[in-house]
């Protein structure tokens, strides 16, 4: 029985990692659940069940949507902060537009990653 009370007790969770649109960067994470309260008289008055979940950046401290943990999602943030990084350190505007084309993008496509990029 007592071999049975010390199982896990020195395990630890995995970190678990995205990459962050805020920070731009691979960073832990924590899913938190998220309740609504209905306030009556700025007090809160009756709290619903927790209704969404929060992933919530540990360098940060933003929360987003859980579908950010999405494979589709994080490709496209990681796309992002390499294109900022290009336009920050290497290249011009102009000759990452072309870049990105040339390596297939349809244009539409780059012209929405370069905003996101510059902001």
């Amino acid at each position: 029985m007592l071999a049975l009370s010390s199982i896990g007790k020195n395990q630890e969770l995995p970190h678990l990692e995205f990459f962050c649109p805020k920070c731009l960067e691979h960073r832990q994470y924590m899913v938190k659940p998220i309740s609504k309260i209905i306030p009556l008289f700025v007090i809160p008055f009756f709290e619903a069940r927790t209704l969404v979940e929060l992933v919530e950046c540990q360098a940060c401290k933003n929360g987003f949507d859980p579908n950010i943990l999405k494979p589709s999602n994080q490709s496209l943030f990681k796309l992002v902060g390499a294109a900022k990084y290009e336009l920050l350190h290497r290249c011009s505007p102009g000759a990452l537009k072309l870049k990105l084309m040339s390596d297939g993008l349809n244009e539409v496509v780059v012209d929405k990653l370069m905003s996101l990029a510059q902001h």
